[in-house]
This record gives C-alpha cells, sequence and structure tokens, in this order.
C-alpha cells in the first residue's frame, strides 16, 4: 500500500516497483521486524510466540519487540503444543 500511494496518480506495475525502491523501512506497523524492501534486505529478528488458552504469548525473550541478535534459539516442542 505504501509503494502503491508513492506511485502517483496512475499506477503501474512499473511505477509500484519504482516507488518500492524508495521504501527502505517496513514493518507493517509493529507486526514484523523492521525490514528494507528498497534495497531487497530482509530482517534477520525473530519473535518466538504460541497461542495458549486463545492469547498469543511470546516463548523465548525479549519482552518485547523482536529478537535481533541472529541467534536461533531451539524451542522444545513441549513448550509449543498446550
Amino acid at each position: 500500500v505504501d509503494a502503491m500511494q508513492k506511485s502517483g496518480s496512475t499506477i503501474t506495475q512499473a511505477s509500484v516497483a519504482s516507488a518500492i525502491k524508495g521504501i527502505t523501512t517496513f514493518d507493517a506497523d509493529g507486526l514484523i521486524a523492521p525490514a528494507n524492501p528498497g534495497g531487497k534486505l530482509g530482517t534477520h529478528c525473530v519473535v518466538m510466540a504460541a497461542v495458549q488458552h486463545g492469547q498469543w504469548v511470546r516463548l523465548d525473550p525479549p519482552a518485547s519487540g523482536f529478537d535481533c541478535s541472529g541467534e536461533y534459539h531451539l524451542i522444545p516442542l513441549s513448550q509449543v503444543e498446550h
């Protein structure tokens, strides 16, 4: 949507692709870890979460935001299947 809004009054595939190049930070309003779509760079940040009793809960720190350490944390399957 950001790229389409920046594409101008006539939206084409080329105008959207061009507009994406100018978007250097995207996080879907905090839903995902920041990425750089214009630079074709994803993120290495993660959050480990699961639904427990109908609510999303974090299974691994940090308490808020994303873990951007680049390390993989093994979560035992027994903690995920509640």
